[in-house]
């Protein structure tokens, strides 16, 4: 899915190191709040250095994942896989602009450790560019008004961690699944190459922890976040 230029403001944007790292992680979250709310997913690169599938099979599973998962907006910045640098200024300059163009109200970034470095690396990036997206005199060559989301909260990938927020996902779980397996390519077991993510298990391990952090806050399915800055708020009964 390409860039709506209808789309003035998103609610959400969640950005995804490779695609399919929203749908493992947050699809769920996703699923959810598209229901209502206006949600654009950013991928920063095309996984282009995945043992299984080419650019343009990933490139049709994100568009079908995006529609099962009823997503406003989806794009790429076409960082090239593997090299994912939060120190790269022209890498920081594509997500502020991303940013910028969406202004949301809520951003969804990777956690900030990860056995992946392309997933570390990417949280930085897009901590640093949340912040130079608010500074006025940080200009890029589209003509973008700076913009500063109040919040961003981080979504576990392999880390294991526990959430400090956890939301339940479980109307929604079978979408998020149906997402997933919308990655043939990346999960099928006969596409070829085997790889850690095309095995049975490894889905087992993502329904397990799904039902983990679920049943930490007693409901089926759950996915967990981790806020780094403070919550604020003025009324306790708004938890």
């Amino acid at each position: 899915m390409k860039s709506d230029p209808i789309l003035k403001k998103a609610d959400i944007l969640a950005f995804g190191p490779h695609p399919d790292d929203v749908e493992l992680n947050i699809g769920g979250i996703l699923a959810l709040h598209a229901q209502k709310k206006q949600v654009v997913v950013v991928d920063l690169t095309e996984g282009e250095m995945g043992s299984n599938g080419s650019v343009e099979i990933r490139r049709k599973e994100s568009q079908k994942a995006a529609q099962i998962l009823n997503l406003k907006v989806r794009e790429n910045l076409y960082i090239p896989d593997g090299e994912i640098n939060p120190h790269d200024l022209e890498q920081q300059k594509r997500v502020v602009a991303a940013i910028r163009r969406y202004q949301p109200d809520l951003v969804l970034l990777p956690y900030w450790e990860d056995r992946h470095p392309d997933h570390a690396a990417a949280s930085r990036l897009i901590e640093i560019a949340i912040f130079k997206s608010g500074l006025k005199r940080y200009l890029l060559d589209e003509e973008l008004p700076p913009y500063r989301p109040s919040r961003w909260y981080y979504y576990l990938q392999h880390q294991h961690e526990n959430p400090n927020l956890v939301v339940d996902v479980s109307s929604v779980y079978a979408r998020k699944m149906e997402a997933i397996r919308a990655y043939k390519s990346q999960f099928d077991p006969r596409m070829g190459f085997k790889t850690y993510i095309n095995q049975p298990i490894f889905l087992q391990k993502i329904e397990a922890r799904d039902q983990y952090f679920g049943a930490m806050v007693g409901v089926k399915y759950g996915e967990g976040l981790i806020f780094k800055p403070p919550l604020s708020i003025k009324d306790l009964f708004q938890l």
